[in-house]
């Protein structure tokens, strides 16, 4: 993700090679380390390097609008930002998919609270 200021100053990449050519937000990995590597949906991954290092996506976010560079984000984060139009998705193949999945015990006898919620989760992520 990206803001149209900063693609109009320093150019929309068209590849992931072109992303060597940019500022890079990056966030941490699951481990809660910087990420040195941004995933592919193919799989795959490539090396990444930037200034701005944070584990905070509110920062994240913010930074990406201020147009200080290109992040990896989920569409989660930033939907309300992509909306607005103050981020843009850049290269599609770079990311991943996530998986949800809602357990419960036992469907029969189910708090009626546990229902609303897992109704609910389901209504927002279906599709």
């Amino acid at each position: 993700m990206a803001a149209p200021a900063y693609l109009a100053r320093a150019g929309t990449p068209t590849s992931v090679e072109d992303l060597s050519r940019h500022e890079l937000l990056r966030g941490h990995d699951f481990r809660g380390r910087p990420r040195v590597w941004w995933p592919r949906v193919d799989g795959g991954r490539f090396p990444v390097d930037g200034g701005l290092v944070t584990n905070d996506h509110s920062l994240l976010l913010a930074a990406a609008v201020a147009g200080l560079g290109v992040a990896l984000m989920s569409e989660l984060t930033c939907q309300a930002a992509l909306a607005r139009g103050e981020l843009v998705r850049v290269l599609p193949e770079v990311g991943q998919r996530a998986v949800l999945r809602v357990i419960v015990a036992h469907r029969s006898g189910m708090p009626a609270p546990v229902r609303v919620f897992v109704d609910a989760v389901h209504a927002h992520f279906r599709g």
